[in-house]
C-alpha cells in the first residue's frame, strides 16, 4: 500500500543507497562509544546471521563492536566499544 508522508514526517528520514548502506549500517553509524543497539531476530531476513553485514559496517567505519545474542534469546545485540 502507498503512503504518502507529511513533511513534518519525512524531515529525518533520507533514503538507503545502494551499496553497503543497509538498514543496519545506517543503525550503526551514528553509534557513540558505550551505546548498543538491539534488534529483534525477526527483523533480520537473510539466509544467515548479520554477522558479515555488522563486521563490514565496523570495518568501514572504523568502529570495534561488540556483538551477538542478546540474553534474552530473541533479539541480537550490538555495542560499541571504541
Amino acid at each position: 500500500m502507498i503512503r504518502y508522508l507529511t513533511a513534518e514526517e519525512s524531515a529525518n528520514l533520507s533514503p538507503l543507497k545502494s551499496g553497503k548502506r543497509t538498514w543496519l549500517y545506517a543503525a550503526i553509524a551514528p553509534l557513540e562509544v558505550g551505546q548498543s543497539l538491539v534488534f529483534p531476530i525477526t527483523d533480520w531476513r537473510g539466509k544467515t546471521t548479520p554477522y558479515l553485514s555488522i563486521r563490514n559496517a565496523a570495518k568501514k567505519l572504523g568502529y570495534t563492536l561488540e556483538y551477538g545474542r542478546h540474553p534474552n534469546g530473541k533479539e541480537y545485540l550490538i555495542k560499541r566499544q571504541k
